[in-house]
């Protein structure tokens, strides 16, 4: 179980480790998609906005294609056969960034690309502030390069929603942690609008608010109302406007079915047994069938998409393990939420982009900070070295198989 420890890191130590190791991810995956972007061309399989440079096309593809078709013409109009890929399975908070650009006369891929790489940096200062208040500056400073260094921290690179989930949920979590549950409970309302997950947001900021401490259950009522109820207003304001605009309010639900997502429950179970099952076969066998319908690839390298997914899923449902172990018990707000930050995904019945679902999940790095700070230099940097290497083989991977 790991200690509480005085030594916590000052603000301007927070924000130099932060700001130091979000520019060292920023620059191998920087690095990394100029090279890929520039000596294997664009993603074949995803058609690039003419916003997205050519130098930079790995950071502008596959899904940034959708947020920016929002961003340029909104939501599709009218009736819209959802047997089909539509951008309502997207949701609305990166598309009205990226419009910024067009209100402006800028690139709003530009936009996208700044706004998801900020996120990520200030989700970085927040962890910074959540283990340093908690277990101190030295196992901060660790878990701040964890996270900067972790696999899925590549798609934070990208002009996709997840770094900017990720840095809304951990200034959230901050936020409330600090006592201000106002400021915790808008950013949970925002989070709702970033992706479906993010409604785990507001479900952490309850669980804190019934585990701090406080003067009474008026308290905890009050804090819970606090982190709710922006995320229900926001939430119900979106699917209005669907329902006003669009015709249904259910559209953003239903068009995830196009995209190979189920329903929770049975349906969920038997999608993830045949996935897992056509990954396991595919190299023993001719018949793909299986695999491009549950992972819509049918080739090595695309095969090699699923494989990361499913390998992510299992080092993170690992990681619970881990982190349960680390702060001594399994009904800490912690271990529930990254729990379920892990879960919840699974629940449409495949793995699809669990690496980069894995950010959202951000106390699962607090373990492997502390498991690294136990070996001493040696394991800081052969860890280290480790992270930088996959981080540029999954920068690359996008060439062929989407994030």
């Amino acid at each position: 179980m790991a200690q509480r420890t005085p030594q916590t890191l000052s603000s301007a130590q927070a924000w130099r480790t932060a700001v130091t190791a979000w520019v060292v991810s920023r620059i191998v995956i920087v690095v990394a998609a100029i090279f890929g972007s520039v000596a294997l061309g664009r993603p074949p399989g995803s058609t690039i906005d003419p916003g997205v440079p050519h130098a930079v096309s790995f950071l502008g593809s596959w899904d940034s294609v959708w947020y920016l078709d929002i961003a340029r013409y909104g939501y599709a109009p009218g009736s819209t056969n959802l047997a089909h890929f539509t951008n309502f399975a997207f949701f609305p908070a990166l598309p009205m960034i990226m419009r910024i650009g067009i209100w402006t006369g800028t690139n709003p891929f530009v936009w996208g690309l700044v706004a998801n790489n900020l996120g990520f940096l200030a989700g970085l200062v927040a962890i910074g502030g959540i283990v340093g208040d908690r277990w101190g500056g030295r196992l901060a400073t660790r878990a701040v390069w964890v996270t900067a260094l972790a696999p899925p921290a590549v798609y934070s690179g990208l002009a996709y929603a997840d770094g900017l989930l990720f840095g809304i949920a951990a200034c959230a979590a901050y936020a409330a942690l600090r006592n201000r549950w106002l400021v915790a409970g808008l950013l949970a309302g925002a989070a709702v609008l970033v992706r479906p997950q993010g409604t785990l947001v507001a479900l952490l900021l309850v669980m804190l608010a019934w585990t701090i401490a406080a003067p009474g259950p008026r308290t905890r009522i009050a804090r819970t109302g606090a982190a709710v109820v922006p995320g229900a207003l926001a939430l119900l304001g979106f699917l209005a406007w669907m329902q006003s605009a669009r015709g249904s309010w259910s559209l953003p639900f239903r068009a995830q079915h196009a995209w190979g997502r189920t329903s929770p429950g049975i349906a969920s179970l038997e999608g993830l047994w045949t996935q897992a099952s056509a990954i396991v076969d595919y190299p023993f066998t001719s018949n793909h069938r299986a695999l491009r319908e549950a992972c819509y690839l049918c080739s090595p390298v695309g095969w090699s998409g699923p494989v990361r997914d499913l390998t992510a899923v299992v080092v993170m449902l690992v990681l619970v393990v881990a982190l349960a172990r680390f702060v001594g018990s399994w009904r800490s707000p912690w271990v529930v939420y990254a729990a379920l930050a892990v879960v919840a995904p699974l629940q449409t019945g495949n793995f699809n982009s669990m690496a980069r679902f894995g950010l959202l999940a951000f106390p699962l790095a607090w373990p492997i900070a502390a498991w690294i700070e136990k070996g001493g230099t040696p394991r800081i940097r052969w860890s280290a070295a480790a992270a930088v290497a996959l981080m540029a083989a999954l920068t690359l991977q996008i060439h062929a198989v989407a994030p």
